[in-house]
């Protein structure tokens, strides 16, 4: 299975409306870095939700309900928000594309 954040980066991609952020840092992160979807927030919701039901045959399923809608930050970005999880490490420039297309020919 997908990590959840290469799930996340996908549901962004296949909305539209929200964008992936490999490179958030948050209030009181220090300049560590996270993920994070940014939009408004009926669509961030919309991904999440979608990232949720994606997973719902996986052995990980409580734990990515979990880490989405009980460990996320959000932060306000004017007209916007971010949704951040200081748990979820970047994902690895290099690697993101190979592993989303590896994910997809596993369908």
């Amino acid at each position: 299975m997908p990590t959840i954040q290469q799930l996340l980066k996908q549901a962004c991609e296949d909305h539209g409306g929200v964008s992936f952020r490999n490179d958030y840092s948050g209030r009181g992160m220090y300049g560590k870095t996270c993920v994070g979807i940014a939009g408004d927030n009926g669509d961030i919701y919309s991904v999440i939700a979608q990232v949720i039901k994606d997973s719902k045959d996986s052995d990980d399923f409580e734990s990515v309900v979990d880490t989405l809608l009980v460990q996320g930050n959000e932060d306000s970005m004017g007209m916007g928000t971010i949704i951040y999880w200081m748990s979820l490490d970047p994902i690895e420039e290099e690697n993101i594309h190979i592993e989303l297309h590896d994910a997809e020919l596993e369908d």
